[in-house]
């Protein structure tokens, strides 16, 4: 008789741990054939929906054959590029002048390969093609750049710069910049570097609809954009069919939140970044990912005639977990809880410990397991009854308790 009170008391404790565990979370997962100790779980469209911005939601949980609750840590990691710069010394000689304009040679303390260097000038208004060549004696020198645009245009309504100088890897001692001006265009700093770029993949997000509205008062061309569903963002593109030569403030927003009024949904919108849209440079702009159906684009025009946008373009990261299981349990994602906050788990400190080549594990059907106030749990008809069997399961521990300590008697 003890023997089925103690097991009766251990699996109401373990039932009662597991549905408050689960009541915090929305939706679940089966995670099909875990197999090893790490894994990998590609987050499918379905998740972005549920989850909060931050993915601070997300659990991996497992239940043991025992039937206990487990939580299984992970690393989120994105298809993101991994970018890094390395900066080179410098120290700047032989500045001069002749008919065709300044020069200025930058000498690097250490011979290595470049790619970019990134200009600062006194003069805030300019539009000059300027040349850079190479040389390792400066005797024979090599034209890297030749008509290379710069542009700075600084006024009470625009801040606009591009006077950063890209070129193919490249490895001379002395490196000299020919500015085609009348004047000394006053260098203030040159940021001499090599990026080094670990492509990453972008996913091409599906847009169901986007449309024009060039009727802004203040002369703005208002792009709004319509995804199929809500999906991680983080670049956008935009195709221009003009000739000319432009720049045109640019404001990217994205939904907020909406309302319903008498004349119809309203809108609000919170801004993800500004920058130029323009004639130079590969109308392509990314900013920090967000998880949303909607943007807007707001193209500031003044007193420009509005540019022909023909398309535009949204891409988003691919999302993927890599999570370890220590325990053979019957694992599953759960997420969907607003008030959840993002776990800290110990292998974030030790990622280089984690094994290259994974197996990607599939996820099973999604299933709601949230609890609306409408619904009531399919085994805890009423308030009552959940009360009786929170009573029954503290007279059986309280029992349990006695009968431990009459033994020890």
């Amino acid at each position: 008789m003890k023997k089925w009170f103690k097991i009766l008391a251990i699996s109401s404790i373990c039932c009662l741990q597991l549905t408050a565990q689960l009541a915090h979370y929305s939706y679940e997962q089966p995670l099909e054939r875990v197999t090893d100790e790490w894994h990998k779980i590609v987050l499918p469209d379905n998740v972005f929906q549920s989850v909060q911005q931050d993915f601070s939601d997300i659990r991996i949980l497992g239940v043991t054959s025992t039937g206990d609750t487990i939580e299984a840590p992970y690393i989120l990691t994105t298809s993101a590029d991994k970018i890094s710069k390395e900066q080179v010394s410098y120290g700047r000689i032989n500045n001069s002048k002749n008919a065709k304009g300044y020069y200025t040679t930058f000498k690097l303390n250490e011979v290595l390969p470049i790619n970019k260097i990134e200009l600062d000038f006194k003069t805030r208004n300019y539009d000059w093609k300027v040349e850079l060549a190479g040389s390792m004696d400066q005797e024979e020198w090599f034209t890297i750049l030749s008509d290379y645009r710069i542009l700075s245009i600084k006024n009470g309504d625009t801040d606009f710069q591009y006077s950063k100088l890209s070129f193919p890897e490249s490895t001379y001692k002395y490196y000299r910049l020919l500015v085609p001006h009348d004047f000394d265009p006053g260098l203030n700093t040159a940021f001499i570097s090599k990026y080094i770029v670990q492509p990453g993949t972008y996913k091409k997000q599906s847009i169901q609809r986007w449309d024009i509205d060039k009727t802004d008062k203040n002369k703005n061309t208002i792009v709004n954009i319509k995804m199929s569903t809500a999906l991680p963002i983080s670049q956008l593109s935009i195709a221009v069919d003009d000739e000319f030569d432009y720049y045109r403030p640019l404001k990217i927003q994205s939904l907020q939140d909406s309302f319903k009024t008498e004349k119809g949904w309203k809108y609000r919108y919170r801004t993800l970044g500004t920058t130029t849209l323009n004639s130079l440079a590969e109308s392509t702009f990314d900013f920090k990912s967000i998880i949303t159906d909607r943007l807007r684009l707001i193209v500031t025009n003044g007193d420009n005639q509005p540019l022909n946008i023909t398309n535009v373009a949204v891409r988003g990261f691919d999302y993927h977990l890599v999570g370890r299981f220590s325990q053979p349990a019957d694992y599953f994602l759960t997420y969907g809880n607003k008030k959840a906050r993002k776990p800290d788990y110990d292998i974030a400190k030790f990622k280089n410990k984690i094994p290259r080549n994974l197996n990607t594990l599939k996820l099973a059907a999604v299933k709601n397991i949230s609890i609306t106030p409408a619904e009531k749990s399919p085994l805890i008809k009423s308030k009552i009854w959940l009360w009786l069997l929170m009573g029954l399961a503290a007279l059986i521990m309280g029992w349990f308790t006695l009968s431990m300590i009459r033994e020890k008697k």
